[in-house]
């Protein structure tokens, strides 16, 4: 299951634009299409926010278009404040998806090195491990 959370204020400090907002808002409701218009609007005034990265590719894995989702959870991730260990969950995820077994292996990894706790992660990490030695 991906964990889906869309970032809060607290982790990046100040407040999130309406459009981002209106993106939140459309995204609970499963209005994923209207969700990425709304958060690439935001983006345009953002274009290096992580958390509207992050919440495209949380929104692109939603309407199944991986390889999309996997670039904007890459540029979440190599921002100046990248996010928590969540982009990798969702960005190992994504790379399940394709078949990416090995890369989704070790984006799993690189999450449980921020919160080695993550016990989503890490079932997820041996679920893909079991399956890359059958």
């Amino acid at each position: 299951m991906i964990w889906m959370i869309l970032v809060v204020t607290v982790i990046f400090g100040g407040q999130p634009g309406a459009k981002n907002a209106k993106g939140n808002e459309l995204y609970q409701q499963k209005k994923y299409d209207e969700a990425l218009m709304a958060y690439q609007e935001a983006q345009a005034d953002e274009p290096d926010n992580p958390s509207l990265h992050y919440n495209i590719g949380n929104t692109l894995y939603q309407r199944e278009k991986y390889p999309e989702a996997i670039q904007a959870y890459k540029k979440a991730l190599n921002s100046e404040k990248p996010l928590n260990n969540q982009a990798y969950y969702n960005l190992g995820n994504s790379l399940y998806r394709l078949g990416q077994l090995k890369e989704s292996i070790e984006a799993y990894k690189r999450g449980l090195r921020i919160q080695s706790d993550d016990t989503d992660m890490k079932y997820n990490l041996e679920f893909v491990q079991r399956q890359l030695q059958d």
